[in-house]
């Protein structure tokens, strides 16, 4: 595991309600660590829920990395309901 670095693991449930309280667990991790320090790994089952959480994950970390969304993307990522996650 890297030193010093957030790592958030969820599912689709983290994009409903527009993934506003997901929005706030990004950013109070990227307050701690540095937007540079987060990645993050959700699970994509299709829904619009998962592309919603993914969508806004993506788009908090750039801010934080003001603007530069091609590293925010490799921050996040995504994995299947069958695939085994070992974090």
């Amino acid at each position: 595991m890297k030193n010093r670095t957030a790592i958030e693991v969820g599912g689709p449930a983290k994009g409903k309600g527009g993934g506003d309280d997901f929005a706030g667990e990004i950013k109070a991790l990227i307050k701690e660590y540095g937007a540079g320090k987060v990645e993050v790994y959700l699970e994509d089952t299709g829904s619009a829920a998962s592309r919603r959480a993914k969508k806004r994950t993506i788009g908090e970390i750039a801010n934080a990395l003001r603007g530069d969304r091609d590293q925010a993307e490799r921050q996040v990522t995504t994995f299947g309901p069958s695939d085994k996650l070992c974090v």
